[in-house]
């Protein structure tokens, strides 16, 4: 379970039915079967995730999770320096590389841009750092549900009754997520391209 505010079980597959139990941030599910559904899970203002309803065994009986909140990944919760648990989709640091270059400016000043690449597992991570910083991560293969849990685990705070505090003006089309500015965070987005991978992408001057 990747939903850091945990998620509901149901005792139909439909979010206005009953809800039976809960489950919390990392707890594992054992699928009995699936129901393919188009709902969308409202998670913030103008963002929605699909989803199918995954069936489960609760008390002898069946109940019912929607499976944006979940993930088949292995490997991808694990527990930080803290203690505390959280979510890593891009996996193990394989390797990194930092280059800059110094280029002389009309002023007679230099001008530095310096880049620094880092291989995961699962993610490419590029640095480009000149007055700003501009950082994009291309996952070799993730879905929607799986990068907006991974923004939410990076950039999003919990609140102290452990409610998600999110930007409220967010944008969504077909392939693309734009959320809000947040503090020196600027132009965060997810991009969905496909069998070229998926992009998490954001620039910070501060």
């Amino acid at each position: 379970m990747i939903n850091p505010e945990g998620t509901k079980i149901y005792d139909q597959p439909k979010f206005d039915s009953k809800v039976v139990a809960y489950l919390n941030f990392g707890d594992l599910v054992l699928k009995s079967e699936s129901i393919v559904s188009k709902d969308l899970l409202l998670v913030a203002n103008n963002i929605r995730l699909p989803g199918n309803w995954i069936v489960v065994n609760k008390e002898n009986t069946k109940a019912y999770i929607f499976s944006a909140h979940l993930s088949n990944r292995e490997n991808i919760l694990y527990v930080d320096d803290h203690g505390a648990k959280t979510y890593n989709l891009k996996g193990e640091l394989l390797g990194s590389s930092t280059n800059t270059i110094s280029k002389p400016t009309t002023s007679g000043g230099t001008f530095k841009t310096t880049t620094k690449d880092e291989e995961f597992e699962n993610a490419l991570r590029k640095e480009i750092f000149t007055d700003c910083l501009f950082v994009t991560i291309n996952y070799k293969s993730a879905d929607l549900n799986e990068l907006y849990f991974e923004v939410i685990h990076k950039f999003v705070p919990l609140s102290q009754d452990g409610q998600l505090e999110l930007p409220v003006r967010n944008f969504q089309k077909y392939n693309e997520v734009i959320f809000e500015s947040m503090g020196a965070l600027e132009d965060l987005k997810i991009t969905i391209s496909g069998e070229e991978g998926s992009v998490i992408s954001y620039y910070t001057c501060d």
